[in-house]
């Protein structure tokens, strides 16, 4: 995953939107776990648990920004 990572971002831009696609996705699931599910009943939450909401919200937010057409009509 993180070779992955370092190709997108040196190389193979065009899959950048597709990656944080992807860690969007995994973070979400992780936040969904730690929050919701397993974790609901917990009266401690360790720090992954807010990293995750967090990472999840910044993936989404650069996801959108990948995906704008930045390009200006003629």
């Amino acid at each position: 995953h993180g070779v992955g990572l370092v190709l997108v971002g040196w190389r193979y831009r065009t899959f950048v939107p597709l990656f944080l696609a992807l860690t969007a996705l995994e973070r979400g699931l992780m936040a969904l776990d730690g929050w919701l599910l397993k974790g609901a009943n917990a009266a401690h939450h360790p720090p992954q648990h807010y990293g995750s909401v967090l990472v999840f919200v910044l993936c989404l937010v650069l996801l959108a920004m990948s995906l704008r057409n930045t390009r200006t009509a003629n």
